[in-house]
């Protein structure tokens, strides 16, 4: 490779021959001399790169991890410039851990990542919604935000990634540098099936997008706009669900579409997170601009892990005070056909509110009953769906009063050793 140094500091740039990653813009490189820093270099030369790149350099966002010696935001930090001064790639933090696809479904977690329970998917929202709360506090937006540019270590800290892509205003003149990638899975209704670099996405774009990846992960992996039709074969077609607006987990809304078999019940998620997916994928699609922010996701996600109980017969299994029975154990059971439980009248007791609270019990006929089902995992799919969302008519008044901004300073939160956060 032909010789290469810093612009600001006209120090030699020593890389490391061996490619950490290669893309279709350019390729990643370590550098020889210092172990926590990396150099992504273009494939192509392009002037308007070099100044958008000059932009985000003179104005990086805060990072919310920085006092803990981590970085959320993969920011380039200088430029790199060939023998006759061209910029052909920048500097930026080496950004360390396993792909955010890694954490969606049972399966790969289980393999990879042993440690993860329901709180580790609370805090990797909670992480990746901080750091975009800066990202939006500059003035800028992520554009393309997706599971594939999100880094996440094992004490559920991440790190955004690929920022060069992002779109960047500049504070100076008021110029826009769009994103010019996308997926179509996590763009909204009003930029589906556009070339992205024809909009300016903005804070509402990215208010979609997360929504799509906190649902991914804190619902196992499903998409929000996914499904099968409810009336024969077949499944939904993500991009068309989203451009249409059929939510197919919408709670009031009738759909087309079923939620796909083995999907979480929408009514398992803490009902103030369920509030702010209503007003992204049912509210917000007609108006954009009441999508929850970033700033609420993280407020929100806070106080939700202060209402999270453990299993009393799986330490690991931890879930929402607002359920008195373990969703986890009840899916686990569900899922591996074993018979159902099922609710009747009598089986109601009270809980500590006074509350009604449904008390499962077995129903020795019931795997009778399903045992020769052909879509036996539908069905019990389905009851577990009606099970939970029984269990949360009624919830708790310690939880259902609590305020959104119970916390102040979160230096009180008690935080499990393993799993850190700011």
């Amino acid at each position: 490779m032909k010789s290469l140094w810093i612009q600001s500091t006209g120090t030699r740039l020593h890389l490391d021959p061996s490619t950490l990653l290669r893309g279709g813009e350019g390729s990643v490189y370590r550098l020889q001399n210092e172990k926590n820093t990396v150099a992504k270099i273009y494939h192509e030369v392009i002037q308007d790169r070099a100044n958008k790149l000059n932009v985000m350099i003179h104005n990086p966002p805060n990072d919310p991890m920085a006092t803990m010696g981590h970085h959320s935001i993969a920011w380039p930090k200088d430029l790199v410039v060939n023998e006759n001064g061209m910029t052909v790639g920048f500097i930026m933090p080496l950004a360390e851990g396993s792909s955010a696809f890694s954490y969606l479904l049972p399966k790969s977690r289980k393999q990879q990542h042993a440690h993860a329970n329901y709180r580790t998917q609370i805090r990797i929202c909670r992480n990746i919604a901080s750091a975009i709360e800066e990202i939006h506090s500059n003035g800028f937006a992520v554009g393309d935000l997706n599971m594939s540019n999100i880094l996440v270590k094992k004490n559920a800290l991440v790190t955004l990634i690929d920022c060069d892509s992002f779109e960047i205003r500049d504070p100076s003149t008021g110029k826009i540098y769009t994103c010019r990638v996308g997926i179509p899975d996590y763009t909204p209704p009003e930029h589906q099936n556009k070339n992205y670099a024809s909009f300016n996405g903005g804070t509402k774009h990215d208010a979609f997008s997360m929504a799509v990846l906190f649902f991914q992960l804190l619902m196992e992996g499903m998409h929000p706009f996914s499904g099968s039709y409810k009336y024969g074969n077949g499944e939904a077609n993500v991009a068309h669900n989203i451009k249409q607006k059929h939510w197919t987990y919408d709670p009031e809304r009738k759909q087309e579409y079923k939620p796909r078999s083995g999907s979480p019940p929408f009514e398992m998620l803490d009902p103030h997170i369920q509030k702010l997916f209503i007003r992204c994928f049912r509210d917000g699609s007609h108006d954009p601009s009441i999508r929850p922010t970033a700033n609420e996701w993280r407020e929100e996600l806070d106080t939700s892990e202060l209402y999270l109980q453990s299993c009393s017969e799986n330490k690991k299994h931890i879930f929402g005070e607002h359920l008195r029975d373990c969703p986890w154990c009840e899916r686990k059971q569900l899922l591996q056909n074993i018979n159902p439980q099922k609710i009747t009248s009598h089986q109601i007791t009270k809980d500590r509110s006074g509350s009604s609270t449904p008390t499962l019990q077995k129903n020795p006929s019931d795997g009778k009953n399903m045992a020769g089902a052909k879509n036996s995992a539908n069905i019990l799919t389905h009851i577990w769906q009606k099970v939970t969302r029984f269990l949360v008519q009624k919830r708790k008044v310690t939880t259902l009063n609590r305020p959104i901004k119970l916390v102040q300073n979160q230096s009180k939160i008690k935080k499990p050793a393993k799993l850190l956060w700011k």
